[in-house]
């Protein structure tokens, strides 16, 4: 499910899986070979990695909370914006408007969505009584479609990824007008959440950045070309700097945090929309394949927005919201644990299909 690229583009992300604590210099292998990376170049990176990570503890170990809570949301403010530029500069305005041609595919879509998963994830929520952040941090990932990654996936036919592409920009744009109106309905307890300010914070960091984007591909095919794979190494950076920061705050606390519900409500979450997406894809291969990778490959970039807004205003404003980083966490964490099952289901499948 990963976007196609050779290992050499991708293997940088060692650098940052060997400093998340719960994988650190033994989890990175296993990760660079689970994607087929290049083993020399896995193996310099982790090292390297691995020294600059033992450096850094040592010489800001004073303030390395403080530090890795930074690192964390603006890691989050570069993958939103990278990627929404990533998303614009892979899809053409005619690539965008092809899946309103199929109306089959838009009304499954939209079934799974913007229907079946939010309805999934609002289930997962009062059915394990999550705690408040981790809630809104599901119900999020649940409201939010559109993956920019999702017309690259390994798992969707070449000759369907443009009309990935293009459904995946028209689920963003769906998605930022979707989320201010239902979520405060799904959200269970006391977190507030303000449609109108989240609206405009949307527009400003989704919308156009992504259309500026659109606008600059034209007649730029060749420099596009040349910059997709930075701006990716930028955004997979950006997003591995959030969760590594993140799971650096909260290690000790992370069992208590999330807990047993909360791991759970990630497993089953991850594998439902998947199979949502698989079970209205019908018959056609090409349709199964992007209905459930389109499903289950959440907009992770349109969910972090919320808790970076709450961040902002708590600072501007101390008395009149609580910051909870909790919602940051639950959301990187999904991402990531969603990220390793659609792996492992999309290599299964693949099998399936070359033995078939």
């Amino acid at each position: 499910s990963f976007p196609t690229r050779r290992s050499s583009d991708l293997v940088i992300s060692c650098f940052f899986i060997a400093w998340i604590p719960p994988f650190g210099i033994y989890g990175a292998p296993v990760f660079a070979w689970l994607m087929n990376w290049k083993r020399l170049h896995a193996i310099i990176i982790i090292v390297a990695s691995f020294t600059v990570a033992s450096l850094f503890v040592l010489f800001f170990a004073n303030k390395i909370t403080e530090i890795m809570l930074l690192a964390a949301n603006l890691g989050a403010m570069i993958f939103i914006i990278v990627s929404m530029v990533t998303l614009g500069l892979s899809t053409t305005v005619s690539q965008v408007l092809a899946p309103l041609k199929d109306k089959n595919l838009m009304s499954r879509a939209i079934l799974a969505n913007f229907i079946l998963v939010p309805v999934l994830a609002y289930l997962l929520v009062t059915g394990l009584h999550l705690p408040a952040g981790i809630a809104l941090g599901l119900i999020l990932v649940g409201t939010a479609a559109g993956s920019p990654f999702l017309a690259r996936a390994n798992q969707i036919p070449a000759d369907k990824r443009e009309l990935a592409g293009g459904l995946g920009v028209l689920l963003t744009i769906f998605s930022v007008f979707y989320i201010p109106i239902i979520v405060p309905f799904l959200v269970p307890g006391e977190s507030k959440i303000d449609p109108v300010y989240l609206f405009i914070t949307f527009v400003i960091i989704i919308i156009i950045p992504l259309f500026i984007a659109m606008y600059l591909r034209s007649g730029r095919e060749e420099k596009v070309a040349r910059a997709l794979p930075w701006l990716d190494r930028t955004s997979y950076g950006a997003f591995f700097a959030t969760f590594i920061g993140v799971i650096f705050v909260f290690f000790t606390q992370l069992t208590e945090i999330i807990g047993y519900g909360g791991l759970l409500a990630i497993i089953l979450f991850a594998l439902a929309a998947f199979g949502i997406g698989h079970l209205l894809g019908g018959y056609a291969p090409h349709m199964r394949a992007v209905l459930s990778f389109g499903t289950a490959q959440r907009g992770l970039s349109v969910a972090l927005v919320f808790p970076l807004l709450s961040l902002l205003a708590s600072e501007i404003n101390p008395g009149s919201s609580v910051y909870d980083p909790t919602v940051l966490l639950m959301i990187v964490s999904l991402g990531i644990a969603s990220l390793i099952i659609l792996m492992v289901l999309g290599k299964k499948l693949a099998k399936q299909s070359s033995s078939g």
